[in-house]
């Protein structure tokens, strides 16, 4: 991905500022959707894993199915946050 420095500022950014929003429980939406976002763009870029064999493709596959794991983890937070805002709770937005 070029120019290599942009993306790796961007990626930087949205880490801060989604885990940020997460962690502050305001615009978890936001915040969750982001890391989402980038953790799926690195998922496909990184682990390439249909294009490799042997441990190489076990290894890559895990990784894949890791990052899976964390945008669905990503997913139930804004769920959760989603819910706790239905129901009263101040400080979700």
């Amino acid at each position: 991905m070029h120019p290599g420095w942009l993306w790796a500022a961007l990626a930087i950014v949205v880490e801060l500022g989604g885990s940020a929003c997460v962690i502050a429980s305001r615009f978890v939406w936001l915040g969750a959707g982001a890391l989402g976002a980038l953790t799926a763009v690195a998922m496909f870029v990184a682990n390439d894993f249909w294009n490799l064999t042997g441990d190489a493709h076990f290894f890559a596959l895990n990784a894949f199915f890791e990052h899976l794991g964390l945008i669905a983890a990503l997913v139930m937070a804004t769920c959760v946050a989603g819910i706790k805002h239905s129901s009263g709770h101040a400080g979700f937005q």
